[in-house]
């Protein structure tokens, strides 16, 4: 289960629930959206980063964080899930259910 962090970037918070999530026996991580260390420090940045992902380009990065879990040996492909702290930032990838 990929958990998405808010719009500040990937933290500490973030990775502890996803670390929280794997105690629980879920194969969890932690993905970082932005990738490259980006770690907005104001809500002004935080909103431009935010903008950049309101598009096609966040589906690519969760899809590829879900590809990643489906083809793990331990991954049973057909109960994949997903959570987010952004949720206009995880758009659901065609054949997805949100439920």
């Amino acid at each position: 289960m990929p958990v998405v962090h808010e719009w500040t970037g990937l933290g500490d918070y973030v990775r502890a629930r996803a670390r929280t999530l794997a105690e629980m026996g879920y194969l969890a991580f932690a993905a970082d959206i932005y990738g490259n260390g980006i770690r907005p420090n104001t809500p002004q940045e935080a909103a431009a980063q935010a903008g950049i992902y309101k598009n096609d380009r966040s589906r690519v990065r969760v899809q590829a964080g879900l590809d990643v879990l489906r083809h793990d040996p331990s991954c049973n492909p057909k109960r994949v899930a997903a959570n987010s702290y952004e949720i206009e930032m995880l758009p659901a990838p065609p054949g997805f259910d949100r439920r």
